[in-house]
């Protein structure tokens, strides 16, 4: 729900004071309005002072624009209702007029010197802030950025300051100092010296006792050119050299100047009159730590008085260290361990007065930083005053667990001794041996091994057999592949209870890196128990079932009762009783030999009792061999007592048996026209047969008595019997059955037989014939139905013949149409059902069918050709453009009539369509457009047959049109010709194509009739150019000269071309092109405004161009040609570095009417003047001494400079300066070096440098 606004709402400011207070508004507004104006102003003046030809166009359009952007501020402002800037509309109205006359003021277009009076209200470097001038090199650039400022000409510094008393104190910082127990490199300490320069300097070392009392002294003395040699480096007020991080440390230095690390304050800033220097320390000559260093003894180099000492002493400690190492000897400090090992480690710390340690624990789990403090400080006991700085060795015990895999690892953080001194350069020698500042260590998962699949209950079975063998599989787990491979030891025992019987040999499995699973081969049945596992980096464990049982499988066997089976023939086949043992399915492999032929037979038993019948269809020797016996575990258990197998030997006669060759689906068969059957028949046994079989009535037949009958001597195993059909079936037709009734073979063995086979008999044949009508006409493409009648059982073979070949078609409909679709006569020849073929009814057999004629088209007699090229192609005479053809074309058909034809000209393709009712039709032909035009005519449609295109043209007219002549010009830009040109195409112009170009249309040669006229005169001048053979010619109306300035326009008056056709006005669209203007101009000119050929950088180089705008001027730029474009008479650039100028040519736009020129300037640079050699040189002396001020000069000679001595001040800033006390002008200087000497204290500057051409700054003569 919102909340209603009130009357007192109105009034608030529209950002609220809660967030920016009212004064911060007023500021921000009236701030971004001020701002506003002065941007303003600067675009005002940057308007007024260009010379441009449009500049009163664009002050105009700048007037519209920051008017409305001035009203749209005080519009703002007013919106924004800003405490104390609310007033009266009236007051707001007056202040848009003021804006509104203020920029009617600065962009309107009266008539006042602007920009002289710009530069008396405007300051010259707010001018050149915002005005930009172009470059040789045609960029822009403002004058500040090209002259540079003084730091680029007036260079350098040098301060003179005069000192007082010499002092000298060692170690300013009273800062303890360490190094290693051995130092290799130079040492330093530190002296703060006061107006002192060192001739002579004495130093003493005292070592330290074990106790902290001092040793025997030695004093160093050093001076001369030992002491400047061995001069570290040096600084006077700058106090850098307080940093640790400064250049002044060598990386290789082992003993710093001052105490690094957080914490530690630098002193104040050093004196005027101050510096540091270092005492340089031999380290092959000095004790081992802990010692003190004293200073004896300075002699300073310019008075040779002794210097005052402080009494101060540095005292060297020996560098903090620390180590981890092994709490066991043999075992390193870095490696590989398993998983709940622990990590004995002894910490060493070595320091002076105790130690801070930090070191960072990490593993798998984080990492976390502990810490231990006053390390080895219960060591002293004496009270000596330097007793802490003697070294002790404390040893810590630290203790690590890897209760998980991972990388562990124990690393050195922070060292501090008593002094707070840390170890420089990370010197960790904690006295241990084989210590280091880091142990790391890589904690490794046990692997756990168990057998995969088996167990002591559920055993492995193994195979009977010299080579026979049973694979254990081995599985891993808890590792991964990285890990490496595992090693696993089994050991074999015989008995369930694992007891050793006798001495065994331990087996051993390997599974690789990478795999889970290992293969165990073994060749005795007992037990098999895992007793070790170790890993690339750990022992391991075993899991349950570690025991794995292997069990010896028996062979499988055979018991066979082998005995015949016999019949009134003899023997006819053995019957085996088998009974197997060994695990189910079996497999029994015979071989029945039989006529010099081997059969392999297999048979596939499931249970231990079996029996197996065999009983051959053929009479002769058979011979059995049962082979082999497989079961679920052996292959192809040899049988016999040798291997050799069980064999059997009998010979077999079989019964006789006879049967139906068909199988029992097939035994119906149909008989059409004959007396008897023929029925084929299957002989077994021995021949030759007898065969007896009868035929008998079916519920479908009339036949009562079954009829016997019998056929002997029948040698044949497949024999065809002729069974004579019975009468009445014979003549009317019907069912009846043939029955096999017994079979006797050659040894009187009789068999009784019961096969049937059905045979039907039909008398009755089926017929064919036509209906309806006997002939149709249809539209060519059409099908046409011939309806024909057939009698008999589905499914019918109908044949029919057309055009002398035959064909034939599928029925099973007694009812039927033929589908047909070519012309001429059908004749039905014969017909076939399902079972015996039949007759054409004489009569009714015929069908004739003819098409309707399709319409066809040809050229009418009433149409003139010229030629006809092949047939059906014609060519009409050639006509002229938008002259009347026709053709006439001749159609056969039945009206109406539709015709389409194709239309090409001048590779496009137009699909047309007329429509008729009339046979000789006239079609209109194009003349519109010129060139040859080719009509093909491929396709009619008439009231039968629809209108259809075909791939080639029925007809084929073509005509040529003769296009009409005409002229015009074509569009190029605006040729310029230079006064006194001949009037033709300019070889040398640069834009070949601004030469005016004529289009002709029509028939090469043209005769071509131009005008030429001034623009706004009289007189004309007409020319007549002949046997113009090009269709775009470029105009040529030489020798005609242009004698006068301004435009000229040049017409087409007529033109004439080769063909008959009369000359036209061309398309009224183009009447504006049978005309054109061309313009004549002047040559362009070029003047300097000033004589001198040398000018300086920064200098303006201007020239006033002569003839009309806009011009091009080209120019060289050190042998760079550039060509740019003017629109104002005054050219100017300014140089930026030195070079040489030359303008060689000047032209109008196009660079049309050139001038060649040759106005040449050098540009020389500014010269510039430094103080020793640029820097800022601080130089201390004392009183009564002179410095040497050197100046040096850049330019070519004579040099004049002007140099200013300045009040030494406490400088806030780096280019502040203090109040100047004297000036003085040096001429004539032809040297590049000058030298100065003063006594004087203060800082020496360059202010003015001039040479033989430019000076700086540019708006100074020189002063005095």
């Amino acid at each position: 729900m919102s909340t209603p606004r009130t009357v007192a709402d109105a009034h608030l400011p529209r950002i609220p004071t809660s967030i920016f207070n009212a004064p911060s508004q007023r500021l921000l507004a009236l701030s971004a309005l001020t701002a506003l104006q002065a941007y303003k102003l600067s675009i005002s003046l940057s308007l007024w002072s260009t010379q441009s030809s449009t500049r009163l166009l664009d002050s105009e359009i700048a007037l519209y624009r920051w008017s409305l952007i001035d009203l749209s501020a005080i519009l703002l402002i007013w919106w924004l209702r800003i405490p104390r800037l609310r007033f009266h509309k009236s007051v707001w109205v007056a202040a848009a007029a003021a804006f509104f006359a203020f920029d009617w003021f600065l962009l309107g277009s009266w008539k006042l010197p602007v920009t002289q009076l710009s530069t008396l209200i405007i300051p010259s470097s707010l001018l050149n802030a915002f005005t930009f001038y172009k470059t040789p090199q045609e960029h822009s650039v403002r004058l500040k950025d090209v002259i540079g400022n003084r730091d680029s000409h007036l260079r350098g510094e040098h301060t003179v300051r005069v000192g007082g008393f010499s002092t000298a104190k060692l170690n300013p910082t009273t800062q303890s100092f360490c190094v290693p127990i051995a130092p290799t490199n130079p040492i330093a300490l530190p002296i703060l010296f006061n107006n002192t320069d060192p001739l002579v300097l004495a130093y003493s070392v005292t070592p330290l006792n074990h106790d902290g009392s001092l040793a025997e002294e030695s004093q160093v003395e050093i001076q001369g050119r030992e002491l400047e040699k061995s001069r570290l480096g040096y600084a006077d007020d700058d106090d850098d050299f307080f940093d640790p991080n400064h250049d002044l440390y060598s990386p290789h230095d082992e003993l710093a100047l001052l105490p690094r690390g957080p914490g530690v304050s630098a002193p104040p800033r050093l004196q005027k009159t101050q510096n540091i220097r270092y005492i340089p320390l031999n380290p092959s000559s000095l004790p081992p730590p802990p010692f003190i260093v004293r200073l004896k003894h300075v002699v300073d180099k310019s008075s040779e008085l002794d210097a005052r000492l402080a009494r101060t002493e540095a005292v060297v400690v020996e560098c903090p260290s620390a180590g981890f190492a092994s709490d066991q000897p043999t075992q390193p400090n870095h490696g590989d361990r398993c998983v709940g090992d622990k990590v004995g480690l002894q910490l060493g710390v070595r320091s002076a007065g105790g130690a801070s340690v930090g070191w960072i624990s990490r593993g798998p789990e984080g990492s976390d930083l502990r810490k231990l403090d006053n390390i080895g400080s219960t060591a002293y006991t004496t009270s000596a005053a330097h007793a802490r700085a003697v070294s002790t060795t404390t040893s810590i015990p630290i203790n690590v667990t890897l209760d998980r895999a991972g990388a562990y690892s124990l690393e050195l953080a922070s060292l501090a001794d008593f002094f707070a001194n840390e170890p420089y350069p990370s010197l960790y020698e904690s006295g241990l041996q084989h210590a280091s500042s880091s142990v790391h260590y890589n904690s490794h998962p046990r692997p756990v091994v168990q057998f995969a699949g088996c167990t002591a209950e559920q055993p492995v079975r193994l195979l009977e057999g010299e080579k026979a063998s049973a694979e254990l599989s081995v599985s891993v787990g808890g590792i991964s592949p990285a890990e490496g491979g595992v090693d696993v030891s089994v050991t074999y025992f015989d008995n369930p209870d694992l007891q050793h019987s006798g001495a065994s040999t331990p087996l051993s499995v390997h599974i690789p890196a990478g795999h889970t699973h290992a293969a165990l081969r073994v060749t005795r049945p007992g037990y098999y128990k895992m007793e070790e596992v170790r890993g690339e980096y750990c022992i391991g464990a075993t899991h349950l079932p570690d025991v794995c049982g292997v069990q010896t499988t028996p062979r499988p066997t055979l018991n066979m009762d082998i005995r015949t089976i016999e019949d009134c023939s003899g023997e006819v086949g053995i019957r085996a009783q088998m009974a197997l043992t060994g695990a189910a399915p079996f497999t029994l492999a015979y071989l029945v030999e039989f006529a010099g032929e081997a059969k392999r037979v297999e048979k596939r038993i499931h249970a231990s009792r079996d029996e197996l019948s065999l009983t051959p269809e053929r009479e002769g020797e058979y011979k059995y061999t049962f082979l082999a016996l497989s079961d679920a575990n052996y292959r192809d258990i040899a049988l016999g007592e040798r291997g050799e197998g069980i064999t059997a030997t009998q010979v077999v006669h079989p019964l006789a048996g006879a049967s139906f060759a068909e199988p029992s689906t097939k035994r119906t068969v149909w008989s059409c026209e004959s007396g008897t059957i023929d029925v084929q028949v299957e002989f077994t046994g021995s021949g030759p047969w007898t065969l007896e079989y009868q035929t008998s009535g079916t519920s479908a037949s009339s036949i009562a008595a079954p009829t016997a009958f019998s056929e002997k001597d029948i040698h044949n195993r497949r024999h065809t019997l002729a069974v004579p059909i019975p009468a009445d079936i014979d003549r009317l037709g019907g069912q009846f059955r043939v029955s096999l009734a017994g079979v006797e073979d050659s040894r009187r063995c009789r068999k009784a037989l019961a096969q049937d086979y059905t045979v039907v008999v039909q008398r009755v044949k089926p017929t064919a014939r036509l209906s309806g009508a006997t002939s149709a006409t249809v539209r060519d493409g059409e099908s046409a139905y011939i309806p024909v009648r057939v009698t008999g059982d589905p499914p019918w073979v109908v044949g029919y013949e057309h055009g002398g070949q035959a064909h034939t078609v599928t029925t099973h409909s007694r009812q039927t149409d033929l589908v047909v679709d070519s012309e001429g006569l059908y004749r039905l020849t014969e017909v076939r059902d399902a079972h015996c073929p039949g007759t054409v009814v004489t009569g009714e057999d015929s069908f004739a069918l003819d098409f309707i004629p399709r319409p066809s088209l040809s050229l009418g007699t009433q149409t003139q050709t010229q030629e006809q090229k092949r047939k059906h192609h014609h060519t009409l005479p050639p006509v002229c453009t938008y002259d009347d053809s026709a053709v006439s074309l001749a159609i056969s058909g039945e009206p109406p009539f539709e015709v389409v034809y194709e239309h090409t000209h001048s590779g496009a393709r137009v699909d047309e369509r007329i429509a008729s009712v009339r046979q000789n039709p006239l079609v209109s032909l194009d003349t519109a457009v010129a060139g040859t035009h080719v009509y093909r005519f491929a396709g009619v449609g008439d009231a039968n047959y629809a209108l259809a295109g075909s791939g080639s043209a029925q007809v084929q007219v073509e005509q040529v049109v003769v296009e009409r002549p005409y002229a015009q010009f074509a569009h190029t830009p605006r040729a310029s010709y230079c006064l006194g040109d001949v009037l033709a195409p300019r070889e040398h112009a640069t834009h070949p194509t601004h030469t005016p170009l004529i289009e002709l249309h029509g028939t090469a040669p043209w005769v071509l009739d131009l005008e030429v006229v001034e623009e706004g005169g009289a007189h004309a001048r007409r020319v007549s150019v002949r046997d113009i053979r090009e269709p775009l010619w470029a105009l040529d109306l030489s020798p005609l000269r242009l004698l006068a300035f301004g435009a000229h326009r040049i017409s087409i008056v007529g033109v004439h071309d080769a063909s008959a056709c009369v000359a036209d006005g061309g398309e009224e669209s183009s009447a504006h092109r049978r005309s054109t203007l061309i313009d004549v101009a002047e040559s362009a000119t070029v003047v300097p405004r000033a004589r001198a050929e040398d000018v300086c950088v920064g200098d303006s180089m201007d020239f006033q161009l002569g003839g009309s705008a806009p011009w091009v001027v080209r120019y060289e730029w050190d042998g760079v040609t550039n060509t740019v474009k003017s629109r104002s008479a005054l050219f100017s650039r300014v140089a930026e570095e030195e070079g040489r100028f030359a303008i060689t040519e000047v032209s109008h736009h196009s660079q049309r009417c050139p001038s060649a020129v040759d106005i040449r300037r050098s540009v020389h640079p500014l010269p510039a003047a430094s103080v020793s050699e640029g820097d800022t040189y601080i130089e201390d002396i004392r009183e009564g001494d002179q410095a040497e001020i050197r100046f040096s000069f850049t330019g070519t000679p004579p040099f004049t400079f002007t140099y200013e001595r300045r009040e030494n001040i406490q400088r806030g800033r780096s280019h502040e300066l203090g109040r100047v006390l004297e000036r003085h002008t040096v001429t004539d200087i032809m040297e590049h070096e000058h030298s100065i000497y003063s006594s004087l204290e203060g800082t020496y500057v360059v202010s003015f440098i001039q040479d033989s051409y430019c000076r700086y700054p540019k708006d100074t003569l020189y002063r005095t």
